[in-house]
């Protein structure tokens, strides 16, 4: 897997083009392409299809994907043998593939560990090595770049420079204070977001109550946006390590409240009705001691400067409130929602990558596997499409799911190309696509797991390091990268 780790840009620009071309023809093909789907189910499916959230990952597991897959009745190359002995040598195929990106994951894995032994701040043992500054500086650079790539292959997208501003600015929250987070304080700091959906704030009769209440002064929103899963890398310039952290079913509006360095302050309203009452307060406290001298009885500046006092305090005492609120509620989002930190993040975000691409893969193959048995001969012979076969599993997804699946077949399409199972026939500016077939695939995958020169035990237990003593060459990787901006993907899938 981490022999394509690549500075995206060139790649980004090809995806986004092609996403633009997809979308344009998404309405009209899916109808063609899906499974023998008629007029009628095509304009149902069309319709519902507005009203679903779009995902870029696939949020399904392998075990129910592969489950969904070898009892699908449409696939064609189950009706030309027996039945059982399809699903067994998916199975079997399957596992090989698994074996393949497990194995390349646990040695990016260990080369991700080895970078993050200098800045990690959890470190418990004394390294035998003085690593200086400029060290640091290029193994903080080389893993925050391949964390990147993990992260992408994952299908996380990351907040751009101008977003994190717009996001962490100055604004209110919703127990009702001002929170700011300081960008000069920080030298490294990047966000990663999966997957968006709409969590509903009502959730009894007591909840609705509250809500028609409220919303007779101020309107209340029904349901907040929330980030399924956040990945975050920061490093405050007083500092000189790196941490990580990753959280689940976090408010898209309360990103702040998982970020060192956050300054709480009293909101504008707050702050103009303590100026109100403290100046009531104290001019009546003035205009009392005033009539003192001139020995005037004026009770009214008794009443006025008690109640203005009263409520100062309480304008005072409801901030405490809101204060002490915001740090209880992020302090139940520290807890329950915290999935890993530091190096512990670096397994999981490997595994998330695992899994993307072995679904993708899969997904991939077995699609061009069964487009390619349903085509009449003469389409056959040229392989199948990119954007065919991209709609289609799109189309299958929402059938199967009720899933609306913006899929992507870059990295399983890679990753097929990768183990040799995937044949690239090219006619004029389209890409057309075959594969090997079942028995001759498993047995390409069996001679590669046969010949791996690395041991998973070995690796599993931590020990690959003892197998491959090979350093990092920083300079040469960053030199690599600065090469791949103009190369890499350039001809992409077209």
């Amino acid at each position: 897997m981490f022999q394509y780790f690549k500075v995206q840009s060139t790649l980004v620009k090809n995806i986004h083009i092609e996403q633009l071309r997809k979308t344009s023809l998404r309405l009209f093909s899916y109808s063609k392409v899906s499974f023998g789907l008629n007029n009628e189910k095509s304009k149902e499916f069309l319709e519902d299809h507005k009203q679903i959230a779009v995902t870029k990952h696939i949020p399904v597991t392998k075990k129910t994907l592969l489950n969904k897959i070898i009892n699908e009745r449409n696939m064609q190359h189950f009706k030309k043998e027996n039945m059982q002995n399809g699903k067994t040598e998916i199975l079997e195929f399957a596992k090989h593939l698994e074996y393949s990106c497990l194995k390349d994951s646990l040695i990016g894995l260990s080369e991700l560990q080895q970078l993050y032994v200098s800045l990690n701040p959890d470190k418990e043992s004394v390294s035998e090595f003085h690593v200086g500054k400029k060290q640091h500086l290029d193994n903080e650079f080389v893993l925050l770049q391949k964390v990147a790539s993990l992260l992408q292959m994952a299908k996380f997208q990351e907040l751009t420079h101008d977003q994190i501003p717009y996001t962490l600015g100055k604004h209110p929250v919703s127990e009702g204070v001002l929170i700011h987070i300081d960008l000069n304080q920080y030298d490294v700091l990047r966000i990663w977001i999966l997957g968006e959906e709409e969590q509903s704030l009502i959730h009894g009769w007591r909840d609705t109550m509250k809500y028609f209440f409220m919303n007779m002064f101020k309107k209340q929103p029904k349901a907040i946006s929330i980030y399924n899963r956040v990945v975050i890398a920061v490093r405050l310039k007083k500092q000189n390590k790196l941490l990580f952290k990753s959280f689940k079913d976090l408010p898209q509006s309360s990103i702040e409240y998982v970020l060192p360095e956050a300054s709480i302050t009293m909101s504008i309203n707050d702050k103009k009705l303590i100026t109100t009452f403290a100046s009531a307060c104290g001019l009546s406290i003035l205009i009392k001691l005033c009539t003192i001298f001139i020995d005037y009885n004026a009770k009214w500046t008794f009443i006025v400067g008690s109640v203005s006092g009263l409520l100062t305090l309480h304008t005072w005492n409801s901030y405490v409130k809101k204060r002490n609120q915001y740090l209880n509620n992020t302090s139940k989002i520290l807890y329950y929602k915290t999935l890993a930190t530091n190096k512990n993040i670096l397994q999981l975000i490997t595994d998330s990558a695992v899994n993307e691409i072995l679904k993708s893969t899969l997904l991939c193959y077995i699609f061009i596997q069964n487009m390619k048995d349903s085509k009449p001969v003469s389409e056959t012979e040229l392989g199948i499409t990119v954007q065919d076969l991209e709609l289609s599993i799109e189309s299958w997804f929402f059938k199967e799911f009720h899933i609306q699946l913006d899929f992507d077949a870059q990295d399983g399409l890679r990753k097929l190309e990768q183990l040799g199972l995937l044949k690239v026939t090219r006619k004029g500016l389209k890409t057309h696509l075959d594969v090997l077939t079942l028995n001759q695939s498993i047995n390409t995958l069996s001679k590669i797991s046969a010949t791996t020169d690395v041991n998973l035990v070995d690796i599993r237990s931590n020990n690959l390091l003892e197998i491959k003593k090979l350093p990092l060459d920083i300079n040469l990787y960053k030199e690599k990268l600065l090469q791949e901006q103009t190369e890499t993907f350039s001809r992409g899938w077209n």
